[in-house]
């Protein structure tokens, strides 16, 4: 059953993971490194808003759905209400930002109002909380592919007409509709299969602090709140690098760090499958009792993938230099794309520590430990970019991983501090 599971999300997954690679050197051949790394940095400070507005429900959902005397249909309104309330939030915020003049958006010119409009429906429409979690917790991992692969199809439909129109509104203009597209669908396809989402037709919509009186909805809260906390403490790795690169090397060096991490993501994707199917598995697991089965299986197989995932790296590092010729970048820019993207894959084979930890219910602990470690990550980026240059974001991330991987090692084995 779990190897079905598995293969369903991997279908999805790896088709996900091909478009995203794909789309990278058509909208490079589109506007040129320089460009690029512009587009990226626009991007990226909408999702910086994104992450600071949302309160990611989705992974309180799971981890309360299961627990005894639950009103489920009740988590789902609680679910559906935090995730309106962060979107509409965010989309105001990220419209008043970009349209502003307090952020030097000047190279987009006479577009800026309709950039910062789609923007900021770009995150109104990305209302996939509700979603993902529902359909976690139901193992329906096929509604979850589903709506990732029309996410991607769209955009590298928008980076296409990009190279037609060689303009960066088509392809926001499309970045905001394939979140749109995928969030319809997604909905869609819960109304239609879901018997708590059918049931809040009829559920009276009170005030939702009416429903704060019960004590798993206010730790539904917290939880949600630490979450958010953990995403936060996680932009110095995920977007806020960006901008840093770009004060100190220049949009180039940007947009080839970006190409670097969207092959990762790339590769994130499929990733993220064993993070959709072990985590309920695993809260179910811990609940019956099985927290020492657990730990000792996840280490066990997280060498085993770490060796097969390092030569895998190896042989993608040494045919990277086949793209050349379509994203025209140099030697040095491709051997440190392929050195970032192995060291990311060696890491990402210990997802089911990151995964165990979380189902452990320790995400407190895990806002606690990321606030030191991305602290010295920024600190060690901001002592070596000068003369390393971009590799100081690669000795960063290798020493970020390592202390990350040590610290939760710990907690999870000798419990929270």
């Amino acid at each position: 059953m779990m190897i079905k599971k598995l293969f369903i999300a991997a279908f999805g997954s790896v088709s996900v993971a091909a478009i995203n690679i794909i789309t990278v050197p058509i909208l490079i051949a589109a506007f040129g490194i320089e460009k690029y790394g512009l587009l990226s940095l626009i991007l990226s400070l909408t999702l910086i808003v994104y992450v600071l507005t949302n309160l990611q429900p989705w992974q309180a959902l799971i981890n309360f759905w299961f627990k005894k005397n639950v009103d489920k249909t009740l988590l789902v309104y609680i679910t559906f209400s935090y995730e309106l309330l962060s979107c509409v939030i965010g989309s105001i915020i990220v419209f008043l930002l970009i349209y502003s003049n307090y952020i030097n958006l000047s190279f987009i010119g006479n577009e800026k109002i309709y950039i910062s409009i789609l923007l900021s429906l770009s995150i109104l429409f990305n209302f996939n909380s509700l979603i993902v979690g529902f359909n976690r917790v139901n193992e329906d991992f096929k509604s979850i592919a589903i709506c990732d692969f029309i996410r991607a199809l769209v955009r590298l439909f928008g980076a296409l007409l990009t190279v037609k129109f060689n303009g960066i509104i088509f392809y926001i203009l499309f970045y905001m509709l394939s979140n749109f597209t995928a969030s319809l669908v997604g909905f869609l396809l819960l109304y239609k299969n879901r018997y708590e989402v059918h049931r809040l037709n009829g559920y009276k919509f009170k005030c939702l602090f009416v429903y704060l009186k019960k004590s798993y909805v206010n730790g539904f809260f917290n939880y949600s709140i630490f979450a958010t906390l953990k995403s936060i403490i996680d932009l110095p790795m995920q977007h806020l690098d960006k901008f840093f690169v770009a004060y100190y090397l220049g949009v180039y060096s940007v947009g080839i760090y970006d190409i670097a991490k969207r092959i990762c993501q790339g590769f994130g994707v499929v990733i993220n499958i064993f993070n959709q199917v072990f985590f309920p598995s695993f809260v179910k697991g811990i609940m019956l009792g099985k927290k020492e089965y657990l730990i000792k299986n996840v280490y066990f197989y997280s060498f085993i993938v770490a060796f097969i995932v390092s030569i895998i790296g190896i042989v993608f590092s040494y045919n990277l230099n086949k793209i050349s010729p379509f994203v025209n970048v140099s030697q040095n820019d491709l051997l440190f794309i392929s050195t970032f993207v192995i060291f990311f894959l060696v890491s990402s084979s210990f997802i089911l520590v990151h995964v165990l930890f979380q189902a452990l219910g320790y995400i407190k602990y895990d806002v606690i430990g990321l606030i030191i470690i991305n602290t010295i990550y920024l600190l060690i980026l901001a002592l070596t970019i000068n003369f390393l240059e971009i590799y100081s974001l690669l000795l960063s991330y290798i020493i970020q991983v390592i202390l990350v991987l040590s610290y939760k090692s710990y907690v999870i084995k000798k419990g929270p501090l």
